[in-house]
């Protein structure tokens, strides 16, 4: 029954793109848009693509980002490497915090991979430089990274 549906709807695009002057990309739109409103009509629904099934249900308290693709949360690599340990201060100046939160990245980078943990609290700072096999993790609710504006201040 899909399959007729479908090419039905391809035969009647194709007529219409003959007697107009349509785009190739304007006609393929056309066509999905059309294949998707008569299977709908018809209960056939299109099955859904990865990013929008329903995510398992979680035994953290961490809420995964609707429509963000992800269905688990990542395991937590170890070691680990708190930023405090690096001299990062709550609601300590941003340069400090910058220089440490990136000094754990690299000791994680030079450990082979591991996790960066923020801990409660809110760290300003300014940028911060990634690298493979290094993960963040934010050790509670109230763990807060915040952009530093420069010119503010003390940072």
């Amino acid at each position: 029954m899909r399959n007729l549906i479908v090419t039905k709807a391809v035969a009647f695009i194709k007529q219409i793109a003959k007697e107009t002057d349509l785009s190739h990309r304007t006609r393929n739109l056309l066509r999905a848009f059309f294949v998707a409103a008569i299977l709908a009509a018809h209960g056939l629904d299109v099955p859904m693509v990865a990013a929008q099934k329903t995510p398992p249900p979680q035994s953290s308290s961490i809420r995964i980002a609707t429509g963000s693709g992800v269905l688990a949360l990542p395991q937590v690599r170890r070691p680990m490497f708190d930023i405090r340990s690096f001299g990062a201060v709550s609601n300590g100046p941003a340069l400090k915090n910058q220089a440490a939160i990136n000094a754990a990245i690299d000791a994680a980078a030079k450990a082979g991979g591991g996790t960066v943990v923020i801990p409660a609290g809110t760290f300003k700072t300014y940028s911060i430089r990634l690298k493979s096999n290094v993960g963040l993790h934010f050790a509670s609710k109230d763990s807060i990274i915040k952009a530093g504006v420069p010119g503010t201040g003390a940072n």
